[in-house]
């Protein structure tokens, strides 16, 4: 008994980490998105510096969502 109780928790425990990334990966696909856009409409404003500090903040931000979503 105590064999399948310890199973579904595990079961659960790693159906919840899953759930966490998919909510992860949609919220970096809507920032992906976002820099998209707002990289065309301001691609004259910017120089490819800018634009590569805008894609490296927006890999930073997919690190620290999924090193969170670990460690819950």
């Amino acid at each position: 008994m105590s064999d399948e109780s310890s199973r579904s928790t595990i079961g659960i425990d790693q159906f919840e980490r899953q759930i966490g990334n998919l909510r992860c990966a949609i919220t970096v696909l809507g920032i992906a998105v976002a820099l998209l856009l707002g990289y065309i409409i301001l691609q004259p404003l910017l120089s490819s510096l800018g634009i590569f500090f805008i894609l490296v903040l927006g890999m930073l931000l997919l690190i620290a969502c999924l090193s969170a979503n670990d460690k819950r």
